[in-house]
Formats: structure tokens, sequence, C-alpha cells
């Protein structure tokens, strides 16, 4: 039977929408959790040895059937003008998947006018910001990035209103994503020293495993006046046998009509971390300093096509 993690987080919430094209992005625990690999070979240290001890007491080995490491294949829910797109395919949404409550208290929303971005969050947190959409010569208050002065919203010749009844006839599902074509997110403009209007670590699910490593998943965004990123992460460590991360990021220039998504998948083994000489302290330390060291198995860059975007 599949059970679900210690720690689900299953009303947190982050939403990004780009009104004009009704393209958005969404990331939920139950979500996924549903993406979860169904059987996993990743065994505990000690599995082979409780194996051996079992057949000679003349018992059954009970091993899990189901992913008990909650490794997941989840990039986000993309939804056109509110029906769910998969793979650059529109398919139809089942009511039951939707996890999201509208009313939820907590919910906050943050629009940038020049992108016609929205970007919503809902996380269980004594921090929240207070974040109050205005009319676009007006302003954005968010009392967590700028220490409670008011940060004055750009200005937009856009009106998002009337562009999004007319978004849908500019793009179709089949052609939402598609290869970056050399396209890659500009690091340069994240490396320079822009001021962080906004930023928020939201996560979706924790489990140690049973005292045998950990595996979580959580997003991290941050705005910018130029830019937004969005990382989510998946971290799985089980002690003594492997470490694994899957990072896909979110990535919007808000002067170009498209946004990027880069996938990367990274693993090694414990043996080949210490080959490459990488001590306990970092294996068992920061894992943003730990997934450095692991060796990029998969990547991927798509291009998410935004219409109605100047």
């Amino acid at each position: 039977t599949k059970t679900l993690p210690e720690m689900v987080f299953g009303g947190n919430l982050l939403k990004i929408e780009h009104v004009p094209s009704g393209v958005s992005v969404s990331f939920t625990a139950a979500a996924a959790l549903r993406k979860c690999e169904k059987k996993s070979t990743v065994k505990v240290q000690m599995a082979d040895r409780w194996v051996k001890r079992m057949e000679r007491m003349g018992l059954k080995d009970h091993a899990k059937t189901f992913d008990w490491t909650y490794t997941t294949k989840y990039k986000g829910d993309m939804e056109l003008n509110g029906s769910r797109v998969e793979g650059g395919q529109e398919v139809a949404t089942n009511s039951s998947d939707d996890t999201v409550d509208q009313d939820c208290k907590g919910k906050k929303e943050e629009r940038n006018r020049k992108s016609n971005m929205i970007i919503k969050t809902k996380a269980i947190s004594s921090d929240r910001p207070k974040v109050q959409a205005q009319s676009p010569t007006s302003t954005v208050t968010n009392s967590l990035s700028s220490g409670g002065k008011e940060v004055p919203s750009p200005k937009s010749t856009t009106n998002p209103v009337l562009m999004t009844t007319t978004a849908t006839m500019i793009k179709t599902a089949s052609s939402l994503i598609t290869e970056s074509n050399g396209k890659e997110i500009d690091m340069a403009m994240l490396m320079r020293p822009d001021k962080i209007l906004w930023f928020k670590d939201v996560t979706l699910y924790e489990d140690e495993l049973a005292d045998n490593g950990l595996s979580k998943l959580d997003i991290k965004i941050r705005v910018m006046s130029t830019c937004f990123l969005v990382r989510m992460r998946f971290f799985l460590r089980v002690d003594g046998v492997l470490v694994r991360a899957k990072d896909t990021r979110y990535f919007h220039d808000f002067s170009k009509d498209f946004m990027l998504r880069e996938f990367q998948e990274r693993e090694d083994t414990v043996k080949g971390l210490a080959q490459k000489r990488v001590g306990k302290d970092v294996i068992f330390g920061n894992p943003e300093i730990l997934v450095r060291s692991l060796s990029l198995r998969n990547r991927r860059v798509d291009e998410i096509k935004l219409g109605g975007s100047k």
C-alpha cells in the first residue's frame, strides 16, 4: 500500500499566470505526489543483510513495492486558459485533481504590470508578505521585500483585461511548449545585483525515510524588476547509498515573449562521491553545496510561448 511522506504541505501553492496569453504554471504537493515513480530499485544500506537474515529465519520479504523515496517526475501543472497542458498538448482536466482552494486564507498576489504576470503563493508561514495589486500607475505594497516601504510598480502600455479575450487566437496548445533551439536562461541577468522585490521558499513535502536519509520537494522564487526565476528541487539522500537531485527552473525576461523551462537531473552513489573526494561533511551538510558536486545525468531546455508580451 502506498503511503504519504511524513510531512505533506497540502495547502501550499505557487502559481504563475501570464494574463494576456492565458498560460499559467502551478505547483502543489498533491500533483507532485501523483507523478511519483510506481516502484523503486533504491534500497537502504542494510537491506541486503536484512534479506539474508529473513531467509535464514524462513520469513517473507515484505519490502515496499512503491517508490518509498518519493522521487517525482513533476515539473509543474501548465494550463492554457484553464485547460491542463502536458507536453504541449491540451488535455482534459479532472475536477477531482483540483487541490487549490482559491478562497483559502494566506493567498497572496503580486502583479508585475510590465510583463502582465500574476504570481500567487499560499504557504504555511509566519512571515506572510502583504501584497496588493494596484492600478498600473500606482504602487505594489510588499512588507516582506521592501521593509514596509512602497515599491513603485513598472508602468505598462498594455491593458491585460482587453488582451485576455483575444489571446486565445494567438496560440494553440500544440505549439505552447517547444525545444528552446539554443535559448538558455540568462545567467548574467540573474547575477546582476538587482534588487529582489519578492522572494519565497515553499515546501511541498518532506520525509526522513525512517532515519535513512532525506526526501524533499521545495520551490524557491525570486522576482526582480526585469525578470523572475522559479526553481523547484526534488532532493534525495539515502544514507550510504546515493544522492539524487531533480531541478526544474522557470525563467522569464519581462522584455521577451517567451518563458524558458530548464530541467536537470543529477545523481551519484556515495562511493562515486567518495571518488570525487566529496567529504561526509558536504554529503550530510547543505544540499545547495552538495548538488553542485553531483554528476549531470539529464538536461533539457524548453521554450514556452507567451503571446501578448511586449
